[in-house]
């Protein structure tokens, strides 16, 4: 067990963004499998139930996770970040707490049932941060909703 908590160390990645007039710093570690202590909200998107956390108050912050995990695998970041951000954390179709998508739901479709649960939430724009597939998730986002997008991070993408 101690061999693989050093190798995860070593994995941890960190990330240094500025975002006008404030600094944001992150650091992406493997947390899978955590439990989560927030309530989980739920939109309808694309004919799909969404579930999303809402924590914190400020700028809107998106974190959208890698394939095959869904939101609690940000919960040390939503810790941190929601003292200085309105951080949004959500189970995209497919994945947590989230509705499965039909068969021939394309990434077009994830990032707009993105802008939806923003809409539903009353966010014009937000500042997206893509980790992995989340990161492809966040181009295509920023691709169809340029607008909508303050700033974009992209981490292992």
């Amino acid at each position: 067990m101690e061999s693989v908590k050093r190798s995860i160390a070593p994995c941890s990645q960190v990330f240094f963004m500025s975002c006008k007039n404030f600094a944001l710093f992150f650091l992406i570690v493997s947390c899978y499998g955590q439990r989560t202590e927030n309530i989980m909200f739920r939109i309808k998107g694309n004919n799909l139930s969404v579930a999303y956390q809402r924590n914190g108050n400020g700028p809107v912050l998106v974190l959208l996770h890698g394939f095959i995990v869904d939101s609690r695998s940000w919960e040390p970041q939503i810790k941190q970040l929601c003292e200085h951000f309105t951080v949004i954390a959500w189970d995209p179709p497919g994945t947590g707490q989230s509705e499965d998508p039909p068969d021939r739901f394309t990434i077009s479709d994830w990032a707009d049932c993105l802008a939806i649960l923003l809409d539903s939430c009353g966010f014009n724009q937000a500042h997206i941060v893509g980790l992995s597939w989340g990161g492809i998730l966040a181009q295509e986002f920023y691709h169809r909703h340029a607008s909508r997008v303050s700033s974009l991070l992209l981490a292992d993408t």
